[in-house]
Parts: C-alpha cells; sequence; structure tokens
C-alpha cells in the first residue's frame, strides 16, 4: 500500500469518525424549538451582571425534539432518598447550532395599583379597644385592572441565546441543588492575557423559600439559556458551575463581548466573594451542603 493510498484511506477513517460524532451529537441533544419570536438582537451589557440560569424545561435525551411552552416554575421538591449531583455525575453543553430567545420583558417590574385621588375616612378599633379615626387611599379597580392587562400584553423584546443541556450522565437518578429554580452557573471568558474572567455574579435570594433540589432522573437533562452579546472583543467562552465546594466546566465556545463586561478586581468577579451576598453564602455553605 503506497503513501497516496494511506493517506486517502486516514482520511476516510477521519470523515467517518467526524459523522459518527456528528450523528451522534445530533441523537444525543434533542433539538428545541422555541415558544419565543425568532431573536435579531444581541444582549449589551457594558459591566459585570448578574447571572439568570433559570431551568427552562427538564427533558428525555432519548427524544429527537421538544418545543418550550413556558418557565418551569414553582416547586419540583426531590425525595431526600435520592443522591446528591457530584461534578463527574454531570456534563454541561452549550450548543452553538441553535439560536433561542430569551425575552428581557419578563424582568419588567408590574406596575403599582392605581389609588383615587380622594382619601376615604375609616374608623377602626385599637389594641386598647379604643376606637380611632384614619384615612385610607383606595384602588381604583377598573384602572388598575386596565393597567395591568397592558402590562401582561406587552411585545417581548427578545435577544438571542444558545441552549445548554446540563446532562445526568451517572447512570442513576439524582437530586440538583437550585436556588429559585436556577443553577449555580455563570459565565467566564478569556482576557488578553488567557485568563479566565467572570462577566456574570450569582445573587443569592435572601428567602430560604428558594433553596431546595430538584429531581434529575438518568438520561436526562436540564435547559437553561445562556445569552450573546454585542461587542468587539472576540474571545472564548465557557460556563462554570458550582457543586457543593467544586466547579464543572462546559464546553468552550467562539464569543463576542464587551471589555467592560469584565471587572478589574480580583475579588469582585471571583464567584462568590461579593461582599453583599457574604451572609447568605455563608449560610448556603453551612447549612445546605451538608
Amino acid at each position: 500500500m503506497n503513501k497516496n493510498t494511506n493517506k486517502t484511506y486516514l482520511l476516510i477513517c477521519v470523515l467517518i469518525l467526524v459523522s459518527a460524532f456528528q450523528a451522534d451529537k445530533e441523537k444525543h441533544f434533542p433539538k428545541i424549538i422555541d415558544n419565543l419570536p425568532k431573536p435579531d438582537k444581541l444582549l449589551a451589557q457594558n459591566e459585570l451582571h448578574k447571572a439568570d440560569p433559570l431551568i427552562y424545561m427538564f427533558g428525555d435525551l432519548n427524544n429527537k425534539s421538544y418545543k418550550l411552552v413556558n418557565i418551569n416554575r414553582g416547586f419540583n421538591l426531590s425525595p431526600d432518598s435520592l443522591p446528591k449531583a457530584r461534578p463527574s455525575n454531570l456534563k454541561i453543553f452549550i450548543d452553538t447550532t441553535q439560536v433561542l430567545s430569551i425575552d428581557l420583558s419578563r424582568y419588567d417590574i408590574p406596575p403599582p395599583p392605581v389609588y383615587v385621588d380622594d382619601k376615604v375616612p375609616v374608623i377602626y378599633e385599637a389594641d386598647d379597644l379604643e376606637l380611632e379615626y384614619d384615612e385610607v387611599s383606595v384602588i381604583d379597580t377598573l384602572e388598575t385592572i386596565r393597567i395591568r392587562k397592558l402590562y401582561e400584553e406587552r411585545e417581548p423584546r427578545c435577544v438571542r441565546s444558545y441552549p445548554v443541556y446540563v446532562e445526568n450522565i451517572s447512570g442513576k437518578d439524582l437530586r440538583v441543588f437550585t436556588v429559585d429554580d436556577k443553577l449555580l452557573m455563570i459565565q467566564e471568558v478569556l482576557d488578553d492575557n488567557g485568563k479566565w474572567r467572570s462577566i456574570e455574579y450569582f445573587r443569592f435570594g435572601m428567602c430560604g423559600n428558594g433553596y431546595y433540589y430538584q429531581p434529575l432522573p438518568k438520561n436526562h437533562f436540564m435547559l437553561i439559556k445562556t445569552p450573546l452579546y454585542e461587542g468587539a472583543f472576540k474571545t472564548k467562552m465557557r460556563l462554570k458551575m458550582k457543586i457543593d465546594d467544586k466547579y464543572i466546566f462546559s464546553n468552550e465556545i467562539d464569543f463576542h463581548i464587551n471589555r467592560n463586561q469584565m471587572f478589574p478586581g480580583q475579588e469582585f468577579y471571583s464567584f462568590f466573594d461579593f461582599e453583599i451576598e457574604r451572609d447568605s453564602v455563608a449560610f448556603f455553605n453551612r447549612v445546605l451542603l451538608k
């Protein structure tokens, strides 16, 4: 067999392996059909900002596709009998072959009630059983309902994102710790010196009601969306997820950001070193990760 034949044979083998990898990849990660309009905008950010790794759905890896209906919200408590997920149990994959939408309008604050101009006098019984007089504001019910309806019917403001699959590769059912239906995850990028820098921080909720484990069966995944940004700085991005006192990382992808998104101080962009969060983080580490 001459050299040319050897090269041809080697090339065919490489192509077969690549094709098999692509086929496995398409089979392994289901296609996601978004329920939001197709986005044409990127997220504009000029500073370090709060991460929002919300779990949009749970899915079976054996299915070919899923259509998003609504955001997975509310308690999906896991039984304590399930083992906790460890770093070796999970795999994070950013799929750059699909583009999904993140609706920025869902961060809008609902409008407050509308009050009538005149206050109404009231008489009430105080703690000492004495009658006291006061004036209270009265809600304009019809106007409040009208404005609330406008808020609920507002148009979505969508930006581009990639789907992210957090896969259970352990071969057994697990429970994964979440905060307010979010995974403990941030984006990191490479700076000019080849050092990984956070461009997001994770804010823990101050109320403990949102701290709980959610079940993740074997061969299933959690789906989140990671946003794409405006910016001239071309770099690499990966996702960093905290499990107990360890971290796991996603695949690395080509990415663009604004340089100002990389906060210059180490103590500020380190994953859990924000002074404003220290009390809740201490509680998290002391109580919930035992």
